[in-house]
């Protein structure tokens, strides 16, 4: 299958020479419309053309909207393509329903001079209810006449028959290729997701892939099955942190921009990074992602001596999230103790701080560790 893609990207490279660069943009999926994410939607140097937003959430029959800030869309200067995130695998709410909520949050947001280009579904639906979401979409067109519409697509979708006629709906689509298998198998990997890409490619439709920006904390019970999963700031209790990796995403990117496939448009980040987002990528990561620039980063140790007890931090640098391992002490200490989600091991002469659990810093980021006193 990695074959016959090489070929096809090959093939296009000869036909049509160097080929366009693909265009960008990203979710806003925060529901937190807090003063980093204002600032980051205003930041004239994000590499993004376009804004995805989470404006409505559907649970069940309860539709919930997100409280967007018009002021910040406007004065990032980009289009704005609303989103509908609909939970369950199966729609429990009509499309007229939806299209009411669609059209009053875009007129809204219209009046308020904000550019909308369409909206977004973002539903996980079970493969063998496609035609019935084929249906909705196909009533939801007809609702909203004249409205660019797109839809999120799962890779399992991609052994039905029902995908062509179901696209037939829709202006384009979003494949995911991330967070699709067992947290186990990991967020991202780039070999399961060029076959994926292949074949939507084949059926002739235009598209965008969502690529991930981001990491999950995830929790699973003695079964193995997965019980919680935390993908924004808050942890699931006990829980391990699956995360994706910049320089395989950045290689699936660079193989797309050798050789895009027929109908892709462009790359879709989820989600839009926040200086102090912890599960999301440092935003100088994704611009070097995006711009094809070296990935890398270091960690300093830094210390103070105050009234003869020394203190010592660590720091991060380039635009890579550094992994922290453990730290010995000079061994002129005699008393030492560690501070924060640090613990102190060993003797005096011998004292080494380390991580209680997996602990990453992010470019520029600075944390305590702990103390000694000779």
């Amino acid at each position: 299958m990695r074959v016959a893609f090489a070929v096809l990207a090959l093939s296009m490279l000869c036909a049509c020479g160097a080929p366009p660069p693909l265009t960008h943009s990203a979710y806003v999926w925060q529901r937190d419309w807090r003063p980093s994410l204002l600032a980051a939607l205003r930041d004239s140097s994000k590499p993004f053309g376009e804004w995805r937003v989470l404006g409505i959430e559907v649970v069940g029959a309860r539709v919930t909207h997100i409280d967007t800030d018009a002021a910040a869309l406007i004065d990032s200067g980009k289009p704005v393509r609303m989103v509908a995130r609909i939970e369950g695998a199966r729609l429990a709410v009509g499309a007229d329903t939806m299209a009411r909520q669609l059209n009053m949050l875009a007129t809204r947001l219209r009046s308020e001079r904000v550019v909308v280009s369409g909206i977004e579904i973002d539903h996980d639906c079970a493969t063998v209810a496609l035609p019935d979401y084929a249906d909705w979409l196909a009533e939801l067109r007809r609702a909203m006449p004249g409205e660019s519409i797109s839809i999120t697509v799962l890779p399992t979708w991609l052994d039905s028959a029902e995908l062509t006629p179901l696209l037939g709906n829709v202006d384009h689509s979003v494949l995911q290729v991330h967070a699709i298998a067992h947290p186990r198998d990991g967020l991202f990997d780039v070999d399961r997701a060029l076959p994926w890409i292949e074949r939507i490619s084949q059926l002739g439709t235009r598209f965008y892939i969502a690529l991930p920006a981001y990491h999950v904390a995830v929790s699973v019970d003695a079964s193995g099955a997965v019980i919680a999963v935390a993908a924004e700031d808050l942890d699931p209790g006990a829980a391990t942190e699956i995360r994706s990796d910049p320089q395989e995403v950045a290689r699936l990117l660079r193989t797309l921009e050798r050789g895009p496939p027929p109908g892709l448009l462009g790359i879709v980040w989820f989600r839009l990074p926040l200086v102090d987002d912890h599960r999301a990528w440092h935003p100088r990561t994704l611009a070097a992602v995006i711009a094809g620039e070296a990935l890398s980063g270091s960690l300093h140790i830094e210390s103070a001596t105050n009234h003869g007890v020394t203190s010592f931090a660590l720091r991060a640098s380039g635009n890579l999230d550094q992994m922290i391992g453990s730290v010995d002490l000079p061994r002129n200490c005699r008393f030492a103790d560690a501070l924060g989600a640090f613990a102190l091991e060993g003797h005096p002469g011998k004292w080494r701080l380390l991580p209680r659990s997996q602990q990453w810093l992010k470019p520029d980021q600075r944390t305590e560790i702990g103390w000694c006193r000779g």
